[in-house]
């Protein structure tokens, strides 16, 4: 069964089918806790380093990782004293995925480090798709088609 998870309305009223962000966590400001979500998350590490635990494994957080928590994955950012970390985070619906896509993702761990060329392309396309979220929906769909 493919999650359905609203994220509010475009400028021109429509669904949109994904949220892309950039955030900071550092010590003092940011203290996480287990948690879920009903939609599909993927963060990439744009700067400083940090900890993620996810489904009970603590993973280590420095630019060029990579990774997608899907519902229902537990997890937890464990933000040390004198750690910042910078990244894009999306959250999407089961939806934006391929059918095949979607079945492999639920069958594993996804954490990844990108190679160089891999990191900056990924930045690129969240830039991009972080931009193209506040156009309205039909312009931005022809974009992301073509």
């Amino acid at each position: 069964m493919v999650n359905v998870y609203k994220f509010g309305k475009n400028e021109v009223g429509l669904e949109k089918q994904y949220h892309i962000f950039e955030s900071y966590k550092n010590y003092a400001a940011y203290q996480s806790f287990f948690h879920t979500h009903e939609f599909f998350e993927l963060e990439l590490i744009i700067d400083g380093s940090s900890h993620q635990i996810l489904n009970g494994i603590r993973y280590p957080l420095y630019k060029g990782v990579i990774y997608m928590t899907i519902p229902p994955q537990s997890h937890k950012y464990c933000v040390e004293k004198g750690e910042e970390i910078h990244m894009y985070t999306a959250h999407f619906n089961g939806a934006f995925l391929s059918k095949n896509v979607y079945e492999q993702v639920g069958k594993q761990l996804c954490v990844a480090y990108l190679e160089q060329d891999e990191y900056s392309y990924v930045e690129n396309a969240l830039k991009v798709m972080n931009h193209l979220q506040h156009l309205p929906a039909a312009q931005s769909d022809n974009i992301i088609r073509s």
